[in-house]
């Protein structure tokens, strides 16, 4: 199982903004997967409103501190499928 704060690209992830106070039913909180993370600083998610309606690679990725996200789901074989797909894409 990841780390509290172990992010891979294409993880699924809830933002829980600070104002939440960490509830995950606040109409604030979203849904998106995880574009780009590296081992320290913020976690770029490309959240699920801002890709309907336009492609993956052209949905604009935003920088979340790490603590205000929360693993959803990891899938290994659909981590490795996207990539390749996104790949031939770009």
């Amino acid at each position: 199982m990841a780390g509290q704060f172990d992010f891979r690209r294409f993880d699924r992830v809830k933002y829980i903004p600070a104002h939440a106070q960490g509830r995950e039913d606040h109409e604030d909180c979203e849904i998106g997967t995880v574009s780009s993370s590296g081992d320290v600083g913020l976690v770029f998610v490309k959240f699920d409103n801002d890709i309907y309606g336009t492609e993956w690679l052209d949905a604009q990725s935003k920088g979340c501190e790490r603590s205000s996200l929360k693993l959803i789901a990891r899938d290994e074989s659909y981590s490795e499928l996207l990539e390749l797909i996104i790949g031939e894409l770009g």
